[in-house]
């Protein structure tokens, strides 16, 4: 009992921040890196308020999962741009500049190689987000080996 009062000394002192509205506060435990969440009401008898009830609750896993969240979508991103980045660069010199044939093929490849990894870029991002919603349907297939 005594580890759980002082825990919640510590976290009152360490509040990052408050919300009222939801009458929670979130905290760091640095020597653990734990992340506490803590939710309070305030008891009230015959109108009167005489104390207030804390509960809290360790969300490390779910602030972990939510930073890699946050660096998944940065990267994928930043991988979305590269190729349309590419895909519209040669379609903007082929618009604007006369270009001999093999010039024209050769840009012409490059977007369409480009098209294709975007194509695949998505799709495997639309893989992950039904893998996380637990969407994804997995199929059984039997093979043989050719020793």
């Amino acid at each position: 009992m005594a580890k759980q009062i002082y825990a919640m000394g510590e976290a009152i002192n360490k509040l990052e921040e408050v919300n009222y509205e939801e009458r929670s506060f979130t905290f760091k435990k640095e020597e653990t890196n734990q992340v506490i969440k803590v939710y309070f009401e305030t008891l009230h008898y015959r109108e009167e308020g005489y104390g207030t009830i804390l509960v809290y609750r360790d969300i490390t896993k779910e602030y972990e999962v939510d930073q890699m969240k946050s660096e998944f979508v940065s990267t994928v991103s930043h991988e979305l741009r590269t190729p349309l980045a590419s895909v519209l660069g040669f379609t903007e010199l082929m618009l604007n500049k006369p270009l001999k044939p093999e010039r024209q093929t050769k840009y012409l490849q490059t977007i369409y190689n480009e098209a294709k990894r975007l194509t695949a870029l998505i799709n495997d991002f639309l893989d992950v987000q039904k893998m996380e919603s637990g969407k994804q349907i997995y199929e059984k297939n039997m093979w043989k080996s050719f020793l």
